[in-house]
């Protein structure tokens, strides 16, 4: 264990009347639980600092709580709790999180998830980080639909396609006979969604968010934070 990391704060459970355990995401370390005693003490003043959705510096005591690290100092690296303060960004931002925390595990390093988790909860007032970020989990689990050719058959698909059931891609007419059919602009929308770097500019793609979605809910079930920002667009 480094003696520190810079992680994002993915959550805060209480520990008792006055301590916390903090699990975050670190490209170093991947996704981790932290111990933080006493982080409303008028020494430490870690708690709003320990925000999820927050960047931190973390620093560690050669001291342990079980086997989570204990905290030993708390510097903010990106202060996001403004940019959530309204219901819909917090109900996005909530979203990204549990996507991010879904997909990965205890020490697994994922250095491009955790970027991108960041860009995203930097990008929350932009109508397009929310498909964004779900090609980013699809990404990083490996089973990003290729918005060109079969996944069974490995021909193109200039006519659509549908999405595999198990999960495991976009499938052409002759490998799928049953599920909804995506045409061929649909899928040109998700390469280029594909190609881009930072979720800047460009508008929510509802039918793409049909298709990332159903992508998704076979890797991970259905997401609780979802649930509230479809009731809240409402």
């Amino acid at each position: 264990m480094p003696e520190s990391v810079r992680a994002v704060v993915l959550g805060r459970i209480a520990y008792g009347d006055h301590d916390l355990v903090v699990p975050v995401l670190s490209a170093e370390e991947g996704r981790m639980s932290v111990f933080a005693q006493r982080p409303r003490s008028k020494k430490k003043r870690w708690h709003a600092l320990l925000v999820p959705g927050n960047t931190v510096d973390l620093r560690f005591s050669p001291r342990r709580r079980g086997d989570m690290p204990s905290l030993a100092q708390v510097d903010l690296v990106s202060d996001r709790s403004s940019a959530m303060s309204e219901p819909m960004a917090l109900a996005r931002a909530a979203y990204f999180i549990e996507l991010a925390a879904l997909s990965t595990r205890d020490g697994l390093i994922a250095p491009s998830l955790t970027r991108a988790l960041e860009l995203a909860l930097d990008a929350l007032d932009q109508g397009q980080t929310s498909r964004w970020m779900e090609l980013q989990v699809l990404r990083h689990l490996g089973v990003e639909p290729d918005p060109d050719h079969c996944a069974r058959c490995a021909s193109d698909l200039s006519q659509g396609a549908a999405l595999d059931p198990m999960g495991h891609g976009l499938t052409c007419g002759a490998c799928s006979h049953a599920g909804r059919h995506y045409p061929r602009p649909l899928l040109d929308r998700l390469r280029y969604l594909g190609e881009t770097v930072v979720p800047l500019g460009g508008e929510s793609d509802r039918e793409l968010g049909v298709l990332l979605s159903r992508a998704l809910r076979s890797q991970l079930g259905v997401l609780k934070s979802a649930k509230v920002a479809v009731a809240l667009a409402r």
